[in-house]
C-alpha cells in the first residue's frame, strides 16, 4: 500500500474534528507527495497549535477575571478605609499600585510560564519539522 493510500484511509477514518486540519493540509501544493510520517507530523503540528490556540483563550480569560478581581478588592478595600472613588474595571493589565497576594501572584507567574513553554515548544516542533523535511529533500 502507498503512503497516498495509507494517508487518504487516515484521513477518511478521523473524526469531524479533523476536518479544518484536512481542509488546510490539502490546500499544500505538495499534499499529494506527503509521506505518512510527513502526514502525522502536520496532524500533529495542527493538534499543538489547537491546544496553544486554547491556552492562550484560557490565559486570557484567567487574566481578565484576576484582573477584575483585584479591581473589586482594591474598591473593597477603599469603601472598608472610607475611601470611595469612581473607578473603572480595566481587561488588560491592571494599574492597582497594591501587591497581589502571593498565590495569586505565584499563579499568574506559572501561568506566564506555562504560556511561554507552549509556545517554545511550538517553535521548537516546527523547526524540528522543517529540519527533519530539509534532510529528506
Amino acid at each position: 500500500m502507498t503512503d497516498a493510500e495509507e494517508i487518504s484511509k487516515i484521513a477518511n477514518a478521523l473524526p469531524l474534528e479533523w476536518n479544518e486540519a484536512l481542509i488546510e493540509l490539502k490546500k499544500d501544493n505538495s499534499f499529494s507527495r506527503f509521506t505518512l510520517n510527513e502526514f502525522v507530523n502536520k496532524l500533529e503540528e495542527h493538534k499543538t497549535e489547537i491546544k496553544m490556540k486554547n491556552l492562550r483563550s484560557e490565559f486570557e480569560n484567567f487574566k481578565i477575571k484576576d484582573d477584575e478581581r483585584i479591581q473589586r478588592e482594591k474598591e473593597k478595600n477603599e469603601v472598608q478605609n472610607g475611601e470611595v472613588k469612581e473607578s473603572s474595571v480595566s481587561t488588560n493589565e491592571t494599574s492597582c499600585s497594591e501587591p497581589l497576594c502571593s498565590k495569586c501572584e505565584k499563579s499568574r507567574s506559572d501561568n506566564v510560564k506555562l504560556l511561554r513553554d507552549v509556545e517554545s515548544l511550538t517553535l521548537e516542533s516546527k523547526n524540528f519539522i522543517k529540519s527533519e523535511n530539509d534532510l529528506k529533500n
